[in-house]
Formats: structure tokens, sequence, C-alpha cells
């Protein structure tokens, strides 16, 4: 039902990306504005395999006790199953400034991320 269907044909990877990670944030963030503070943490991806702390800290959020040991946790997060295998991305900074434009237009949660989209 979403009136992009029309178009998504002529999008480009980083448009159809940018969507989708938009709408995704989008979820999230309606259902966070239903719950009480305290009954939510928001983690990054790149604090989550960047530091086994920030997993330590998910465990007591959730009030259960570290079910692995801690080198085993940083093994883990070391290895996230969602990596890209093949093809490397520039850093933004070197994109296309149509690129950057197309991810500025449709990832517009980036912001409440703490991503700066105006390079």
């Amino acid at each position: 039902g979403d009136p992009l269907r029309a178009r998504w044909g002529e999008m480009s990877r980083i448009e159809k990306l940018a969507w989708l990670w938009n709408e995704l944030q989008g979820f999230a963030e309606a259902f966070k504005s239903g719950l009480d503070e305290h009954r939510m943490l928001t983690v990054s991806s790149e604090d989550l395999f960047g530091d086994p702390e920030t997993a330590r800290s998910i465990f007591r959020f959730l009030g259960v006790s570290q079910p692995i040991s801690t080198g085993r946790l940083a093994g883990l997060l070391r290895h996230p199953v969602n990596v890209q295998k093949n093809g490397k991305m520039s850093p933004f900074e070197q994109w296309p400034e149509s690129d950057r434009e197309d991810l500025r237009r449709w990832a517009t949660h980036a912001s409440t991320y703490g991503y700066d989209l105006r390079q």
C-alpha cells in the first residue's frame, strides 16, 4: 500500500536500503513511544560489536546473569552474523554527492540515532 511502490523499480540500491532502514527505525521509534523509559534500551550496532560492555549492559537490563564467559562474548561480537561479506563500501564522505543526497532524502531518522549526514 505504500505510494512508493510505483517508483520502486526506478530507485537506486542506496535509496532502497535507506528507505528500508528508515522504515525499520520508524517502526522502532513508534514502538518505543508506547513504553515507559525504564522499559527500553536503545543500542547501536557500532557499540554492540565494538565493546563487550554493551552486551553486558543488555544482560543487566534484562535482569539475567551473563550466560557466557567474557572471552567467548568478545569473540562472538567480533564476528557479527550480518556483516557484509562481499564488496566494500567507501566511507560516506567519499560517496558521490548524488548518493549522499539519496541517503539524506530517505534516512530521515538518521539524526535520531546520532548519524550526521551533513558532510
